[in-house]
Protein backbone atom coordinates (compact mmCIF):
# COMPACT_ATOMS: atom_id res chain seq x y z
CA UNK A 1 0.00 0.00 0.00
CA UNK A 2 1.93 3.00 -1.28
CA UNK A 3 -0.03 6.25 -1.33
CA UNK A 4 1.12 9.18 -3.40
CA UNK A 5 1.05 12.53 -1.63
CA UNK A 6 2.22 15.60 -3.49
CA UNK A 7 1.92 19.36 -3.37
CA UNK A 8 1.02 20.91 -6.70
CA UNK A 9 3.15 23.82 -7.94
CA UNK A 10 0.58 26.40 -6.86
CA UNK A 11 1.62 25.54 -3.26
CA UNK A 12 -2.04 25.58 -2.22
CA UNK A 13 -3.21 22.14 -3.37
CA UNK A 14 -2.24 18.82 -1.81
CA UNK A 15 -3.14 15.72 -3.87
CA UNK A 16 -3.49 12.33 -2.17
CA UNK A 17 -3.84 9.24 -4.36
CA UNK A 18 -5.32 6.40 -2.33
CA UNK A 19 -3.85 3.02 -3.35
CA UNK A 20 -6.07 0.64 -5.24
CA UNK A 21 -7.09 -2.08 -2.83
CA UNK A 22 -10.17 -3.51 -1.11
CA UNK A 23 -11.65 -1.20 1.53
CA UNK A 24 -14.72 -3.27 2.34
CA UNK A 25 -15.72 -3.74 5.96
CA UNK A 26 -14.19 -7.22 5.94
CA UNK A 27 -10.71 -5.77 5.39
CA UNK A 28 -10.09 -4.10 8.75
CA UNK A 29 -6.31 -3.94 8.24
CA UNK A 30 -6.76 -1.91 5.02
CA UNK A 31 -9.25 0.40 6.73
CA UNK A 32 -6.85 0.88 9.64
CA UNK A 33 -4.02 1.81 7.26
CA UNK A 34 -6.33 4.19 5.42
CA UNK A 35 -7.42 5.80 8.70
CA UNK A 36 -3.80 6.30 9.77
CA UNK A 37 -2.87 7.75 6.37
CA UNK A 38 -5.79 10.18 6.28
CA UNK A 39 -5.24 11.29 9.87
CA UNK A 40 -1.56 11.97 9.14
CA UNK A 41 -2.43 13.93 5.99
CA UNK A 42 -5.10 15.94 7.81
CA UNK A 43 -2.53 16.98 10.40
CA UNK A 44 0.30 17.76 7.96
CA UNK A 45 -1.37 18.96 4.75
CA UNK A 46 -0.12 22.20 3.25
CA UNK A 47 -2.06 24.83 1.37
CA UNK A 48 -5.80 25.43 1.38
CA UNK A 49 -7.18 22.57 -0.72
CA UNK A 50 -6.87 18.78 -0.53
CA UNK A 51 -7.75 16.61 -3.54
CA UNK A 52 -8.49 13.03 -2.50
CA UNK A 53 -7.98 10.81 -5.57
CA UNK A 54 -9.84 7.51 -5.16
CA UNK A 55 -9.87 6.46 -8.82
CA UNK A 56 -7.66 3.43 -8.11
CA UNK A 57 -9.87 2.03 -5.31
CA UNK A 58 -11.44 -1.25 -6.40
CA UNK A 59 -13.95 -1.92 -3.60
CA UNK A 60 -15.31 0.40 -0.94
CA UNK A 61 -18.08 0.17 1.59
CA UNK A 62 -19.47 1.90 4.64
CA UNK A 63 -16.15 1.69 6.48
CA UNK A 64 -14.43 3.56 3.66
CA UNK A 65 -17.10 6.27 3.68
CA UNK A 66 -16.74 6.59 7.46
CA UNK A 67 -12.97 7.12 7.21
CA UNK A 68 -13.31 9.67 4.41
CA UNK A 69 -16.00 11.47 6.44
CA UNK A 70 -13.67 11.64 9.47
CA UNK A 71 -10.96 12.99 7.17
CA UNK A 72 -13.34 15.64 5.82
CA UNK A 73 -14.26 16.72 9.36
CA UNK A 74 -10.59 17.08 10.33
CA UNK A 75 -9.92 19.12 7.19
CA UNK A 76 -12.94 21.31 7.91
CA UNK A 77 -11.56 22.11 11.37
CA UNK A 78 -8.34 23.29 9.70
CA UNK A 79 -10.37 25.26 7.11
CA UNK A 80 -9.30 23.18 4.12
CA UNK A 81 -11.45 22.57 1.06
CA UNK A 82 -11.88 18.89 0.15
CA UNK A 83 -12.24 17.85 -3.49
CA UNK A 84 -13.03 14.21 -4.30
CA UNK A 85 -11.58 12.80 -7.52
CA UNK A 86 -13.25 9.56 -8.52
CA UNK A 87 -16.87 8.60 -8.06
CA UNK A 88 -16.35 5.01 -6.83
CA UNK A 89 -19.08 3.67 -9.11
CA UNK A 90 -21.51 6.34 -7.88
CA UNK A 91 -20.92 5.70 -4.17
CA UNK A 92 -20.31 9.37 -3.31
CA UNK A 93 -23.38 10.47 -5.26
CA UNK A 94 -25.53 7.76 -3.68
CA UNK A 95 -24.43 8.95 -0.25
CA UNK A 96 -25.34 12.53 -1.20
CA UNK A 97 -21.80 13.86 -0.88
CA UNK A 98 -22.04 15.79 -4.14
CA UNK A 99 -24.12 18.34 -2.18
CA UNK A 100 -21.26 19.06 0.25
CA UNK A 101 -18.06 18.42 -1.71
CA UNK A 102 -16.85 18.87 -5.25
CA UNK A 103 -16.93 15.35 -6.74
CA UNK A 104 -15.25 14.76 -10.10
CA UNK A 105 -15.05 11.67 -12.29
CA UNK A 106 -11.25 11.64 -12.14
CA UNK A 107 -8.12 13.48 -11.12
CA UNK A 108 -7.75 15.23 -14.47
CA UNK A 109 -11.17 16.87 -14.15
CA UNK A 110 -10.45 17.92 -10.55
CA UNK A 111 -7.10 19.50 -11.45
CA UNK A 112 -8.59 21.18 -14.51
CA UNK A 113 -11.35 22.71 -12.37
CA UNK A 114 -8.91 23.72 -9.63
CA UNK A 115 -6.70 25.70 -12.02
CA UNK A 116 -9.43 27.13 -14.27
CA UNK A 117 -10.78 30.56 -13.47
CA UNK A 118 -14.38 31.65 -13.88
CA UNK A 119 -13.75 32.82 -17.45
CA UNK A 120 -11.56 29.89 -18.43
CA UNK A 121 -7.93 31.02 -18.10
CA UNK A 122 -5.84 29.18 -15.53
CA UNK A 123 -5.24 30.68 -12.10
CA UNK A 124 -1.72 29.32 -11.92
CA UNK A 125 0.92 30.64 -14.33
CA UNK A 126 3.47 27.85 -13.98
CA UNK A 127 4.68 25.48 -16.64
CA UNK A 128 2.94 22.18 -15.94
CA UNK A 129 1.49 19.91 -13.28
CA UNK A 130 2.39 16.22 -13.17
CA UNK A 131 -0.68 14.38 -11.94
CA UNK A 132 0.47 10.77 -12.31
CA UNK A 133 3.89 10.34 -10.66
CA UNK A 134 5.73 7.08 -10.85
CA UNK A 135 3.86 5.73 -13.87
CA UNK A 136 5.42 4.78 -17.17
CA UNK A 137 3.32 7.26 -19.12
CA UNK A 138 2.54 10.48 -17.34
CA UNK A 139 -0.47 12.69 -17.91
CA UNK A 140 0.49 16.33 -17.55
CA UNK A 141 -1.78 19.37 -17.23
CA UNK A 142 -0.45 22.37 -19.08
CA UNK A 143 -2.23 25.39 -17.58
CA UNK A 144 -1.28 27.90 -20.28
CA UNK A 145 -2.94 25.89 -23.03
CA UNK A 146 -5.63 24.46 -20.76
CA UNK A 147 -5.13 20.90 -21.95
CA UNK A 148 -3.68 17.58 -20.92
CA UNK A 149 -1.03 15.66 -22.76
CA UNK A 150 0.72 12.35 -22.21
CA UNK A 151 4.44 12.17 -21.81
CA UNK A 152 6.43 8.96 -22.17
CA UNK A 153 9.74 9.40 -20.33
CA UNK A 154 12.87 8.29 -22.14
CA UNK A 155 14.51 5.18 -20.78
CA UNK A 156 18.32 5.46 -20.71
CA UNK A 157 20.13 2.61 -22.42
Amino acid sequence: MTPYVRLLPDRQTTVITVPGTDYSSLRNDNLRRLRDLLRFIAEHAAGTTVVLDVTLVRHAGAGFLTEVHRFARLLHLRRFQLILAGELYGLFSAAGWHRFFLVFAGLEAAVRDRFAGADGPPRWNGERVDINPGGAATTIWHPRTGSFYSHQPEIPH
